[in-house]
């Protein structure tokens, strides 16, 4: 081990003299016109000799020697040759065993300029950004500007690729650069391709409710633009990109805008491909516009009674109306009745307007909407809906069954059907059930005085879902009211005695007798013994005010169910002396 650190160190050793042990060239600055211009090396390890200067006319070489320059104190040397040449210098000195290094290859032809990257808008003044000169002589980089004098140098940036230009004035008009490469002997660079900022101009669609956006794509990179992206800020807010546009297009319509609010809109367009980007001018406008009716839907349908529907409605309350009317369509109706709506501006959000039939308790299914115009002729509806409609029916005895139809409206979800019945004016809850459910038994009490007739009505309790995510709860939402009658109950005797306990013979109804009626009873020859159309009359077992035998007789009952139904019965009774 102590070997092999003895010889590591003396590797070192060497390594470190043969790195120091060079000779250092010249400082080449610069080639002006014919003549090479340097700064001259502090070289202390021995005299010096004189300076080299090698040319070639290819940069790879090979190079020869053009001239020896034996004063020290020479940092010029003229080359008349108007020829385009590559030069690099050495500086000899008597130190033995040092290298001399090169300097610097030049040529006798003015930098390279670095191209332009992008220019920017940054608030009011503009950032500018380059690609470094490869000419190992450039020193800094002039920045000009085009204006209605002409083209003006503006500045001189020196060990920086980028400016900003704080003199500039894009927010009222694209501003237009070029940038040059300088080097030490004052020579310039040729002039390349300008770039210039996007500046972008706007019209506002009063109808159409858009901002209307143009600009003259960046121009001048060499990949193209990729995409344009759209920023928007609303009402002072940092801007948000709201959409990209591919390519060289030059124009976009921000739509949706609202009357009453400021938008300030800027583009950044990007180079395909690259880092490179441009951000225009950024355009603030508050739009004057025919406000549309953005927001436009029902919130309920509720049957009120007495030939009347209520139907409750939202809309945009900053919306400039020419006209609005209820939209009405009966059931197996092709024709749709249109009801003037009044309103006054500035509009209420919610309203509620009143549609009256005299044929709303026959023709019950009714489909309701709203329909606007705004003051540009563009016409917008709500979404149709549909109330609750029920139908009670008997189910049997002492049972009445209870089916609806939905309440369906846009965004609505009823949560819960309550029931209620009617007796004397006076609504009693009955039931509830779950917003799925559509149908309801009603076990009857024969004991109850409302038990033969009875009304009832169903009421929604939902959920609206308003356009910006929030939830409202709608209630009360009525139906139809449906009443129905229980069919008659009746009981016929077997038998009869006019003496006795029981006197006379007929029907016997429960609650209440039919409106339609007819009782008849028959000797064994079919002759007529007793008729009549009134159920609270019944056979006394005579005949003309006489008795007629004891002995077994016929009958026919015929009456008519409170749902329609007719009924036609006969038998036989034993009349008892």
């Amino acid at each position: 081990m102590k070997y092999i650190y003895i010889l590591l160190l003396g590797f070192l050793s060497l390594n470190t003299f043969q790195s120091n042990a060079q000779i250092l060239p010249p400082d080449f600055l610069c080639v002006k016109s014919d003549t090479l211009f340097w700064i001259p090396a502090n070289n202390p390890c021995g005299p010096f000799e004189y300076y080299e200067i090698y040319f070639s006319p290819d940069k790879q070489g090979p190079y020869v020697l053009l001239a020896r320059i034996t004063d020290p104190n020479q940092t010029f040397y003229s080359d008349p040759s108007n020829q385009e040449y590559y030069y690099y210098l050495q500086t000899i000195h008597d130190c033995p065993g040092e290298m001399p290094l090169q300097s610097d290859t030049l040529n006798n032809l003015p930098p390279e300029l670095g191209p332009i990257q992008s220019v920017t808008v940054n608030g009011d003044f503009v950032d500018i950004s380059w690609e470094p000169s490869a000419s190992p002589e450039t020193e800094g980089y002039i920045i000009y500007r085009i204006t209605d004098l002409g083209t003006i140098p503006i500045d001189t940036v020196y060990n920086a690729t980028t400016y900003t230009d704080i003199g500039a004035d894009p927010q009222n008009g694209s501003e237009e650069y070029f940038v040059v490469a300088l080097d030490g002997c004052g020579n310039i660079s040729l002039f390349g391709q300008s770039h210039k900022t996007i500046f972008i101009n706007s019209t506002v669609d009063s109808c159409n409710q858009s901002i209307d956006l143009s600009w003259e794509p960046y121009e001048y990179w060499d990949n193209g633009v990729g995409e344009n992206i759209i920023y928007v800020g609303l009402n002072g807010a940092n801007p948000v990109p709201v959409d990209t546009v591919q390519g060289l297009i030059g124009n976009y319509s921000y739509t949706g805008i609202d009357k009453g609010n400021d938008y300030c809109i800027f583009i950044i367009s990007k180079e395909a491909g690259t880092g490179n980007q441009s951000g225009s001018n950024t355009l603030c406008v508050t739009p004057n516009i025919v406000q549309p009716v953005r927001e436009l839907y029902l919130e309920n349908i509720s049957y009120l009674g007495n030939n009347q529907i209520e139907v409750t409605y939202s809309w945009s309350n900053n919306a400039e109306l020419a006209e609005a009317y209820l939209s009405v369509l009966k059931l197996n109706d092709d024709a749709v009745q249109l009801q003037p709506i009044n309103f006054s501006i500035p509009l209420q959000t919610t309203n509620s307007i009143i549609f009256s039939d005299p044929n709303i308790s026959d023709e019950k299914h009714w489909t309701f909407g709203i329909e606007t115009v705004d003051n540009c002729g563009d016409a917008k509806n709500s979404e149709t809906g549909v109330g609750i409609i029920l139908t009670a029916r008997s189910g049997g005895t002492f049972l009445n069954h209870l089916t609806w139809t939905p309440l369906d409206i846009q965004n609505l979800e009823v949560l819960e059907y309550t029931i209620e019945t009617l007796y004397n004016g006076i609504y009693t809850t009955i039931g509830t059930v779950n917003g799925n459910t559509l149908e309801f038994d009603d076990t009857l009490d024969p004991s109850d005085p409302a038990y033969f007739n009875k009304c009832y009505r169903i009421i929604a309790r939902s959920r609206l879902t308003l356009p910006d995510g929030t939830t409202k709860i709608i209630e009360p939402s009525y139906s139809t009211i449906d009443c129905v009658a229980q069919n008659y109950n009746y009981f016929m005797p077997n038998a009869f005695a006019p003496r006795g306990r029981n006197q006379s013979f007929g029907p016997i109804f429960s609650y209440a007798t039919p409106s339609v009626y007819s009782f008849k009873v028959f000797n064994r020859y079919g002759g007529v013994l007793f008729e009549s159309t009134d159920p609270e009359q019944s056979w006394n077992g005579k005949k003309d005010g006489r008795d007629v035998p004891q002995g077994v007789y016929n009958y026919i009952l015929e009456f008519e169910q409170p749902n329609g139904e007719k009924i036609s019965t006969n038998g036989w009774v034993m009349l008892v002396r």
